[in-house]
């Protein structure tokens, strides 16, 4: 079994074991700017992304769809941060995917009030390669660990939030030669909150 199948079904099978008690299912999104810095050098790779997706080819690293369960008080919650890209060429049948999957915990300092901040923690992984129809192929996979800090407002009527976030991971290098980095972004989003 190769490494991206096992984190998906570890990711699949912590999200499955989450306790019934979980008072509200999140579904969310973001969107957001992201600054790739090469661990040895070179040239950061700088992309804006409306909504995110996850395109290693591109340096784009901000997840699409957000997939998280808040606990009673709405301090802890518990979300699966996920981007899947595929491009392929219908002339030369070629292709690339890109798939970036974060497990994250975020602890929301204030419940009473509309607006407040929080801090998250996650790791995870992006898995990337292409398909050449000369038989060619090259995949990497590579973690991804980090955390940020933020602010969320709660909307009036209880059901979702907006945030904004800062955030810093590091992503490891692989075995393939794809130099890891530090990862800088900048990321605004919304949940909605099905209770």
């Amino acid at each position: 079994m190769n490494r991206p199948t096992v984190a998906c079904a570890l990711v699949f099978l912590s999200l499955s074991g989450t306790p019934a008690h979980a008072q509200n299912w999140s579904l969310g999104t973001n969107v957001g700017l992201s600054v790739l810095t090469p661990k040895r050098g070179g040239d950061n790779f700088i992309n804006f992304s409306w909504p995110g997706g996850g395109d290693g080819f591109l340096a784009e690293f901000m997840p699409g769809l957000r997939l998280g369960a808040m606990w009673a008080g709405e301090k802890h919650e518990v979300y699966l941060d996920t981007g899947v890209n595929v491009t392929s060429d219908s002339r030369t049948g070629d292709s690339i995917r890109n798939v970036l999957v974060t497990l994250n915990y975020q602890f929301n300092a204030a419940t009473n009030i509309p607006v407040a901040p929080f801090v998250t923690v996650g790791g995870g992984v992006t898995n990337a390669g292409g398909v050449t129809t000369e038989g060619g192929s090259a995949w990497t996979t590579n973690v991804i660990l980090g955390g940020g800090a933020g602010v969320l407002h709660r909307l009036g009527n209880g059901h979702g939030a907006v945030r904004g976030e800062v955030r810093l991971d590091h992503i490891a290098d692989d075995e393939e030669g794809l130099e890891g980095g530090t990862l800088f972004s900048l990321k605004l989003g919304f949940d909605l909150w099905m209770k």
